[in-house]
């Protein structure tokens, strides 16, 4: 914006102190001035310069020219300048950002396989455990197994002393009695067989 209106001011002074030569030509300095001829495509410096200065009588003008010319060359190279400078900065930051932005993936990478490794240890954790409950699953059964026998051992035993004791009282009637209860309990928990 400050480079359209400080070529409009120097416009402003040319037009103002022009000679009445190149009065015709107005319309497409305007035209060129409005549309910013050294942006054009086809841009032509020598046609540039004849549209400005059509005769010798225009040249009165060339120091007011050339000092805008100059002006205008000097905004140009500080906006140059500028943004540059701007983009330097905007790319060193988008290194920064880059730079933290990756920091941030290796980390997330790096707790990604935290939580890989620890969660194949309480896998390989919670196999060990049910690897022990059968164990001790197992063990029950044969704990319980193991009593329920001696239970029923402890129940013979008891009988044998009663047959004993029957025998030795000459009741053979009981004793056979509780001597065919005791077979029939022995077969059919097959401690005997």
């Amino acid at each position: 914006m400050l480079i359209v209106y400080k070529i409009c001011f120097h416009y402003f002074q040319f037009v103002t102190n022009h000679p009445p030569s190149i009065e015709p030509f107005f319309p497409i300095i305007i035209f060129k001035m409005n549309a910013d001829p050294l942006e054009l495509v086809g841009f032509d410096p020598v046609t540039f310069i004849n549209n400005a200065f059509p005769d010798e009588e225009s040249l009165q003008n060339l120091d007011t020219f050339t000092e805008g010319m100059s002006s205008q060359i000097a905004v140009l190279e500080e906006e140059i300048s500028r943004t540059v400078q701007t983009q330097s900065l905007q790319g060193q930051q988008a290194s920064k950002d880059i730079a933290e932005a990756q920091s941030y993936i290796e980390d997330l990478f790096s707790k990604m396989g935290d939580i890989k490794s620890k969660a194949s240890n309480s896998e390989k954790m919670v196999q060990e455990i049910c690897a022990d409950i059968k164990k001790l699953d197992i063990a029950k059964t044969h704990l319980q197994t193991s009593i329920t026998s001696l239970k029923r051992l402890q129940m013979l035993i008891t009988a044998v002393g009663q047959l004993e004791v029957l025998a030795k009282d000459y009741q053979y009637r009981e004793a056979a009695n509780l001597l065919d209860a005791g077979m029939s309990e022995s077969k059919s928990t097959g401690i005997f067989t």
